[in-house]
Parts: C-alpha cells; sequence; structure tokens
C-alpha cells in the first residue's frame, strides 16, 4: 500500500470509530432519561376537546391553556372554522376533563394583523390580581411577511373585579 492510501485508510478507521462512539453515548444517554415528573399517560382514548357543529369550532380545536379560577377549570382552546379561521372558545368544568363549552368564541378576528388566519394559540397565566393572555394573531391575506403572511404576539389583559371570566 502506499502511504497515500495507508494514511486514508486510518482515517477512515478513525472516523467510523468515532461515529460509532457518538451513536453508544447518545443510545446509552437516551435509555437513562427519566422525565422529571414521570411518565404521562392518557386518561381517556378520547380528547377533552374535538371539532364540533358548523361554526367556530368545526374544522379543529387545538393547543388549550387552562388554569383553575374560584374552583372551576376554565379552558381557552384555539378553534377553527371550515374557512381556515380561528377564533378562541371557552370552555369550563369541575374536573379539568369535562368541560361545557360556549357557543360563541370568547375572542375572533377584529384587528387588522388577525386578517384571514385569526388568533391562535392562547397562553394564559394569572399574576396577582391580574390575567393575562397571549395569543397568536395570523394575518395570512396581506401580512409584511414575504408570501404576504405574518404573525404576531399579541397581551391583552383581565384584571379580577372588571367582569365575568
Amino acid at each position: 500500500m502506499t502511504k497515500s492510501l495507508k494514511f486514508m485508510s486510518r482515517v477512515t478507521k478513525a472516523c467510523v470509530v468515532s461515529f460509532l462512539a457518538v451513536v453508544a453515548v447518545a443510545t446509552t444517554a437516551a435509555a437513562q432519561f427519566t422525565p422529571p415528573f414521570g411518565e404521562w399517560k392518557r386518561l381517556f382514548p378520547e380528547p377533552i376537546v374535538a371539532p364540533q357543529g358548523d361554526g367556530f369550532e368545526s374544522a379543529g380545536t387545538f393547543n388549550p391553556a387552562v388554569i383553575k379560577k374560584d374552583g372551576k377549570f376554565v379552558m381557552l382552546y384555539r378553534a377553527q372554522d371550515r374557512k381556515g379561521t380561528s377564533s378562541l372558545g371557552y370552555g369550563s368544568g369541575d374536573d379539568g376533563i369535562h368541560f361545557v363549552r360556549r357557543a360563541e368564541p370568547v375572542m375572533s378576528p377584529e384587528a387588522p394583523y388577525e386578517k384571514g388566519g385569526g388568533v391562535e394559540d392562547p397562553r394564559l397565566v394569572k399574576i396577582g390580581h391580574t390575567y393575562y393572555l397571549t395569543y397568536t394573531g395570523y394575518n395570512n391575506v396581506d401580512g409584511v411577511g414575504p408570501t404576504g403572511k405574518d404573525a404576531q404576539l399579541c397581551l391583552p389583559t383581565w384584571c379580577t373585579g372588571s367582569g365575568r371570566v
């Protein structure tokens, strides 16, 4: 064998050995990982909230945000109609699994940055006496992005004592 072939053979062997070592470490690390909160298990074979009817939540229900207020679980979720427009639905319940949903959305697209796509992906948290809701305002009609679409992170608030949630 020439010097260059011997060198290539050593480099190839080194690469293969290095690759196998990385695979072995990754496999061992993945096998040993245990989430700190334990294993997730489905409580029921059916979803907690699913599309229904012909209105604002007929095509899809996604990404719920749930909090506990005055002993009840309150859920806001993204609902999508058959045109692809999203709004926020509302449900409440006593056990965090069974929810009574309102017939109409609690937030619908109104702002220019919500045109076409709507309001999506609610996240809800209470800090002090104020509830903060972040959501995505999605414009898929004439947005500022290169494809005419854009998404904005939005923040409405609601203070306790200012009305009914």
